[in-house]
């Protein structure tokens, strides 16, 4: 795990949103990165509106070495500068996305 981090796991479950958030450069509602080696799990949860100034208007995954599950979630109006309205990956690691549109 890298140095940095402290979390092993991130779950985000059930109904969660993130809707209206805004990155100047990456990952409008969720950045993970830089060498981290993290489980995160994304299920029923729903991301819109997110805005990012770079890439990843939702998630951006960069430098990405664990696992990135995303399941029964939604990206509507999403919208990033350059790369990945919805969803940008620069990973290294297991990525699954089942059952989300």
């Amino acid at each position: 795990m890298n140095e940095h981090a402290d979390l092993e796991i991130l779950d985000v479950t059930d109904g969660a949103a993130f809707d209206g958030n805004t990155a100047y450069y990456d990952g409008g509602a969720a950045y993970l990165g830089s060498g981290t080696d993290v489980t995160a799990s994304f299920t029923s949860t729903e991301f819109g509106t997110n805005e990012a100034g770079s890439d990843g208007g939702a998630i951006m995954a960069y430098y990405w070495y664990g696992e990135l599950e995303i399941t029964d979630s939604s990206f509507s109006d999403n919208t990033a500068v350059a790369n990945g309205g919805g969803v940008y990956l620069y990973a290294y690691g297991d990525v699954t996305i089942d059952g989300s549109d």
